[in-house]
């Protein structure tokens, strides 16, 4: 493992479906780099500082295991929408000095963040070679890390991995946005396990029958109650304020639901056969019929996102929402799809996102992730075998559906 030098630098880029303004405003708030950092548990300005500008300081805390640690920065530049430039101050504890740099660029499809790193004083080679060996190896390359961090500015900006748009508005449809990345992921596993499982193991492809189940039984009530109270509503409002084009919006909501109910029987119909009288034929078949759902449901979710969101945004109060939160959607699950429902929506979710579900649900949320999470990843293992674990050690499990 080569020591640090002075003068290396390390970046990694990540294209982010919101502009530029909104991801400078969360990565220059320097008090919540806790919700995007695998090992900054945030900072908090000093020195008179109240926000970023040239010449603001701030006091960085870090943890790594046990491995905890703090320190003072200076703001080099804040350009809004631009550029943030920050680097950590030599002191007696520390005496090296890392310049850490976000830029912004606009690009199709949002805005390509970069975020890069120059170690400007290196730490003595017997410190590295020792203490950052022993306690911080990732130090020697932190763009790992520095990829987890954007994927979690990502998720920051309300948006998750495949989502296609977070239209700005008064309500919060983050869980609407978690239930859509868990669609999304169930459909790339079983993509990938229609490949990889073996013929003549009936006992995974029976598991994987029953899980689609769970996955359309799931959909289909997040179809149902957006067809029997969202829509309507929405209809009535844009009725009411002749919005022609909303009400063509929420035409193809319906449309584009009756596309995806049949493609959900014959995924089932498909499961079945492979359980029971499995042929290579079939899996080529089957691995076709998931694709062809995957399409239909990832065009329908993106332009949910995109379109019927903004609706949302445009008509509904915080009220109407929550009414229908609390008498449409939270009302067609029993306390058995519950016990499914929090362990499968919170699965492989960025890590902020995750965060946030996790402190909004409350003490018991917390708790009932915690004891369903084991479970809940047997199951999986059992469904989906080498593509779960593929998807549980960090693989992008996202490619096939977009």
């Amino acid at each position: 493992m080569p020591l640090m030098a002075e003068g290396m630098t390390f970046q990694v880029s990540r294209v982010i479906n919101a502009d530029p303004g909104t991801l400078y405003a969360l990565i220059s708030d320097v008090t919540r780099h806790g919700e995007w950092s695998p090992e900054c548990r945030g900072g908090r300005w000093t020195d008179g500082a109240t926000g970023p500008v040239p010449g603001a300081r701030f006091r960085g805390r870090n943890r790594w295991g046990l491995f905890a640690w703090s320190r003072t920065c200076l703001v080099e530049e804040a350009e809004p929408g631009r550029r943030f430039v920050f680097s950590t101050v030599p002191d007696g504890f520390a005496p090296d000095s890392t310049r850490w740099a976000y830029t912004f660029e606009p690009v199709p499809g949002g805005t390509k963040v970069t975020e890069s790193y120059e170690i400007v004083l290196a730490m003595p080679a017997r410190i590295q070679a020792s203490v950052v060996r022993a306690f911080l190896p990732h130090h020697f390359d932190m763009r790992p890390h520095m990829a987890a961090t954007l994927a979690a500015v990502e998720a920051g900006a309300g948006l998750l991995p495949g989502q296609a748009a977070a239209p700005p508005g008064p309500i919060d449809v983050t869980g609407m946005w978690v239930m859509h990345h868990a669609f999304r992921r169930d459909l790339a596993r079983f993509a990938a396990a229609v490949d990889a499982t073996p013929l003549t193991d009936s006992g995974a492809w029976s598991a994987m029958r029953d899980r689609w189940d769970r996955f359309a039984s799931v959909l289909h009530k997040h179809h149902t109650g957006e067809d029997d109270g969202l829509w309507p509503l929405l209809r009535e409002r844009a009725a009411a304020a002749g919005d022609t084009e909303a009400l063509a919006t929420l035409d193809a909501m319906e449309a584009e639901h009756a596309v995806i109910d049949p493609l959900l029987t014959a995924c089932r119909a498909g499961f079945d056969g492979l359980a029971t009288r499995p042929a290579e034929a079939d899996r080529a078949e089957q691995a076709g019929r998931v694709a062809a759902t995957a399409e239909a449901l990832h065009t329908h979710l993106g332009h949910e996102e995109r379109d019927a969101m903004a609706l949302v945004q445009r008509y509904l109060s915080t009220a109407d929402w929550e009414r229908l939160e609390n008498e449409v959607f939270r009302a067609a699950y029993g306390p058995k799809d519950l016990l499914f429902a929090v362990p499968w929506s919170l699965d492989l979710l960025p890590t902020a996102a995750r965060r946030r579900m996790l402190a909004d649900g409350g003490p018991v949320l917390r708790l009932l992730s915690r004891l369903l999470a084991p479970g809940f990843r047997r199951g999986e293992r059992r469904a989906f075998g080498a593509a779960y674990r593929l998807s549980a050690s960090g693989a992008n499990m996202y490619s096939s559906v977009g």
